[in-house]
């Protein structure tokens, strides 16, 4: 019997899978109990239970810091739990980790910091696209690490709570799923599982000062965050959105370089497809609540304008006539260039009341 290939000939081509994107809705827990197993750096759990599981005992630090994380609401889905070795750093065990594993954001120890620990670990994450949580109690401790102003560390005063840190991540990473409207602050939100401190209008200053966090209870109701900022005075939800966002307009361009079968042209169409990537990943951004209209209040930017509306962002690239010989003949794309208007976040309000008797 014949066959039709002679007439029609069908070929199947299945796209590249995209990149796995990295660990946003993930803390990374680490202490030294030493039970996971030998040779494991990290490892991914989706319960606490499950890090009995392993070995860890109901006093091990890592499963009493897994307890409090887990606890938080929206809770996360999942946590990494590391080992740090009896002859490392605390430095060290942060750049180990994020060298075994992207599949976490924030790095939390399950152990208190002497102030040169903590600041060596905070200098740490400064070097790298993640970031840290240190709780203490220990007043020189956030004082130095303010004076630093670290971009990537979010410094927690507690007087007595054990693993408020914990609490911390599991709040920052149990909101952060990616849904619309999601986009958040973490600002006045509840850590559950952590008693708030007692502190006077004199201690909460001084926390203020340093750019470090409280939980604190106000009005004898609300038991509260103060005030989700990195100790650079940065807050945290912004670090967080511009990390995330960076991460996902490079993997959008990656895909599109390594999974596109034929080549993406040194043309206006090819640049098309590469600013539509970009576009693409800053619109979920929108979709998030990160990104918001605004109006445009920098200076020019190519074709923007100080003062044009600016629909949560826009993305540019100079033009193709302008580019080098040198840059086309090595196969460079024009700069392309993304405009961003955060959403932001009310904080606080200033309400006056006018009354005509």
């Amino acid at each position: 019997m014949l066959n039709l290939d002679d007439l029609v000939s069908v070929t199947v081509s299945l796209s590249g899978l995209p990149a796995a994107r990295e660990g946003f809705g993930a803390a990374c827990l680490a202490g030294a109990s030493g039970k996971l197993p030998s040779g494991t750096r990290t490892r991914v759990y989706s319960s606490a239970a499950a890090l009995l599981d392993d070995g860890f005992t109901a006093g091990s630090p890592e499963y009493k810091a897994a307890l409090t994380y887990f606890a938080q609401s929206p809770r996360p889905a999942r946590l990494v739990v590391a080992a740090k070795t009896a002859s490392e750093t605390w430095a060290a065990c942060f750049t180990a980790c994020a060298a075994d594993s992207a599949a976490w954001y924030l790095f939390c120890p399950c152990a208190a910091l002497a102030k040169d620990e903590a600041l060596a670990l905070a200098a740490a994450a400064e070097a790298s696209p993640r970031a840290c949580v240190i709780d203490t109690q220990q007043t020189d401790v956030f004082a130095a690490l303010g004076a630093a102003k670290y971009a990537r560390t979010l410094a927690l005063y507690t007087q007595t709570a054990q693993y408020a840190g914990a609490a911390l991540c599991g709040c920052a990473m149990g909101a952060n799923d990616g849904t619309a409207g999601s986009a958040y602050t973490l600002a006045y939100k509840p850590l559950a599982g952590v008693t708030p401190d007692a502190l006077t209008e004199t201690e909460l200053s001084a926390v203020r000062a340093a750019n470090a966090n409280a939980y604190v209870r106000r009005a004898g109701a609300y038991s509260v965050l103060e005030r989700g900022v990195m100790t650079d005075g940065e807050p945290f939800d912004t670090r967080l959105g511009l990390d995330q966002l960076a991460s996902n307009i490079r993997l959008a361009v990656a895909d599109l370089l390594c999974n596109t079968k034929t080549k993406v042209p040194q043309t206006e169409s090819g640049m098309t497809q590469l600013k539509a990537a970009v576009a693409a990943a800053c619109q979920k951004a929108v979709r998030t609540g990160f990104l918001g209209d605004g109006i445009w209040t920098q200076p020019d930017l190519l074709t923007l304008r100080t003062g044009d509306p600016l629909p949560g962002f826009a993305v540019l690239s100079e033009s193709l006539d302008e580019q080098s010989d040198a840059d086309r003949a090595a196969r460079k794309s024009p700069p392309i260039y993304v405009a961003l208007k955060l959403a932001g976040a009310v904080e606080s309000v200033a309400v006056k009341v006018v009354v005509d008797r």
